[in-house]
């Protein structure tokens, strides 16, 4: 029930219910994800890579030359489109996002977001690299069996150039998977 204080007009969007009952997101699955994270990318944001859309270029499976290879692919869960990366493990634990052909201007934005689900890995480093390959990394603390959503400070990205990113660089915490989505 919306009940205004005055007439007018009042645009309204994106209403709806949504995890688990009983508190928290609810366990996600054990080995993969069997629900899928919440697509809403806020007004005004520069989107990665999204099911509601990704910049154009984007590739987010190029090969760094990481040695294993890691196996990566888009998956479908729960009706909503993720990347999975698999890193066998050892060395060569990386993987990037690319879209260089196409560089974005985030010095207005505040914060990247990220969703990450994983049945194994206990954190994975961030990177956004700006041309000129700059570059450093902000670890982030995962927890198994949920979608974490994760909100990364732009601020703690001293090195690249925030009006010319081409880049994002996932170094997880050992050999493993991770499920990744929503990234603006």
């Amino acid at each position: 029930k919306l009940e205004p204080n005055a007439p007018g007009t009042l645009y309204v969007d994106n209403i709806y219910f949504w995890g688990t009952a009983g508190g928290g997101g609810g366990n996600c699955g054990t080995t993969a994800p069997t629900c899928a994270p919440t697509t809403i990318t806020p007004a005004g944001s520069v989107t990665i890579y999204s099911d509601a859309a990704s910049v154009p270029g984007l590739d987010p499976f190029p090969n760094w030359g990481q040695s294993p290879p890691v196996t990566s692919s888009e998956v479908t869960i729960a009706g909503n489109k993720s990347l999975q990366y698999v890193w066998a493990g050892p060395g060569g634990l990386y993987q990037g996002i690319d879209w260089a052909s196409n560089p974005v201007d985030v010095s207005a934005k505040g914060k990247l977001h990220i969703d990450f689900w994983t049945p194994d890995l206990a954190s994975v480093k961030v990177s956004i690299i700006s041309t000129g390959a700059l570059e450093n990394a902000v670890t982030q603390v995962l927890t198994t069996g949920n979608w974490n959503s994760v909100d990364i400070d732009l601020s703690n990205y001293s090195v690249p150039n925030l009006a010319a990113i081409i880049q994002i660089k996932l170094e997880p915490s050992s050999a493993g998977t991770l499920y990744v989505d929503n990234i603006y």
